[in-house]
């Protein structure tokens, strides 16, 4: 019905809809600039429903609310660790296995999310068909003997640190997207042998530094197109569907 960007869709139910007819003939979808805002729209009663974007501390305090209904679900976002792939120094895999060695995630979850989100060790997520636990299986969690062993196969050592930029954007995905890359940054720097120099740009310098190969290793999330799991592989595992992340993965059978 009505469209104003950054601030509200409005949706209403089509008459003429061959189905079962909506239980809500009107929805308007909200956008707010920050996760502070959303919550004091929840906290008036502004907001029927809201997700996603709520800072954990907000989500944390909300359940204490005895007007404020809670569920929690397992969910298709992801959060990952996007390397490129095609260009120096993640175009070796040895180095890319180092770095997803050394990471931790449950103490991770638990001082960016306090301890809201799940671990994720496989590309597709859990509760979905084809879901295993590929990476806990190959690198389990804070593996730092691994890492050392692999970044030392490479030539690397505590007088000779790999040293790389990993990049996050600020806002796009809420305000604990700051603490979540300087928590990785310790993570990977406890082998010893690591050097992160974090670096961060706003969503849209962001998308034009991994389309002009400028992020070695950066944050993303995925939000699906649909609940498949060739829709968490193929965008990130394809010749052709990696370009569009700036990963340039290609290993063709």
């Amino acid at each position: 019905v009505s469209f104003k960007r950054d601030q509200e869709i409005v949706l209403e139910a089509n008459p003429n809809f061959y189905g079962e007819k909506p239980k809500n003939e009107r929805v308007v979808i909200r956008y707010f600039a920050d996760a502070t805002t959303m919550r004091l729209a929840v906290e008036k009663g502004e907001i029927d429903f809201a997700f996603k974007t709520l800072n954990p501390s907000d989500i944390k305090d909300l359940e204490k609310s005895d007007k404020i209904q809670t569920i929690k679900a397992q969910g298709p976002y992801i959060r990952y660790i996007c390397f490129l792939c095609d260009t120096p120094p993640f175009n070796d895999k040895v180095l890319r296995q180092a770095v997803a060695a050394a990471i931790n995630r449950p103490p991770l979850l638990q001082k960016v999310f306090l301890g809201q989100n799940a671990p994720l060790y496989s590309m597709v997520p859990m509760g979905m068909w084809s879901h295993i636990d590929a990476f806990k299986t190959a690198f389990g969690d804070g593996n730092i003997a691994k890492a050392k062993e692999l970044l030392a196969s490479r030539g690397y050592s505590e007088s000779k640190k790999f040293t790389f930029d990993f990049w996050y954007t600020p806002s796009h995905y809420g305000d604990t997207e700051v603490d979540m890359a300087a928590v990785l940054k310790d993570q990977f720097e406890a082998t010893g042998i690591m050097k992160v120099n974090v670096k961060s740009a706003e969503w849209a310098t962001y998308r034009d530094n991994w389309k002009n190969k400028v992020m070695p290793a950066y944050l993303l999330g995925w939000y699906p197109d649909y609940i498949d799991p060739d829709n968490y592989t193929a965008a990130f595992a394809g010749t052709a569907g990696s370009k569009g992340i700036g990963i340039n993965f290609s290993d063709p059978v």
